[in-house]
């Protein structure tokens, strides 16, 4: 048995102490780190989830189980989309597969920073079929969420997609230390669903 000195013993005891509950709390957090291993979960309040890792290309590769779906998805800094899919039995569904391409190179493509905006517009290619669609950025102030023990640093995002056929707006949250963002709510002509997200962690 290890005998650890009173003294010692102590200062250890005074150290945590002297810690902030708040300190102690947010050293469990996940971090941007993480998407280069096993990824970031986040958890929604019904039960679905999504996983974020990081993807050979510099995206964020957003695995999510949705209703029992799931679907694989490739966003830049989270916001940015590249690719949509859903999964069946580990492949993805063909008629399934949705790509977005931009008119600038990945690397060019913005992380959100608080107060600003930015607009690109985008080239769908789904089956065959291509459409041209206009997005806007509105990136909010910075502002905090909490998810249980965990407060991390957010900056609201507003997408409007615009194009000859549908428009629709995407609410998300980025957050900085993550190097990702969910999505918060979606609304289009017939309505909104919004996404209530309670945890994240380390997958």
């Amino acid at each position: 048995m290890i005998q650890v000195s009173k003294p010692l013993c102590m200062t250890f005891l005074a150290s945590l102490l002297l810690t902030p509950i708040g300190a102690i709390a947010q050293s469990s957090c996940p971090t941007a780190a993480m998407l280069d291993g096993d990824g970031i979960r986040f958890d929604q309040d019904n039960g679905d989830y999504e996983i974020h890792s990081m993807a050979s290309n510099g995206a964020v590769q957003q695995t999510t189980f949705y209703d029992g779906d799931e679907s694989l998805n490739y966003v830049v800094h989270g916001i940015h989309v590249l690719q949509l899919s859903s999964i069946e039995n580990g492949r993805v569904i063909p008629d399934s597969l949705w790509q977005f391409v931009f008119e600038m190179p990945i690397a060019d493509m913005p992380a959100p920073i608080a107060g600003g905006s930015w607009s690109a517009r985008t080239t769908q290619i789904q089956m065959g079929e291509t459409q041209v669609e206009n997005v806007r950025h509105r990136w909010g102030a910075l502002t905090s969420v909490q998810f249980g023990n965990c407060t991390l640093d957010a900056i609201p995002v507003t997408a409007k997609y615009t194009n000859s056929d549908y428009n629709h707006t995407e609410e998300m949250l980025y957050f900085p230390d993550l190097e990702t963002a969910i999505l918060t709510a979606y609304s289009d002509p017939d309505g909104r669903d919004d996404y209530t997200f309670v945890s994240v962690r380390a997958e």
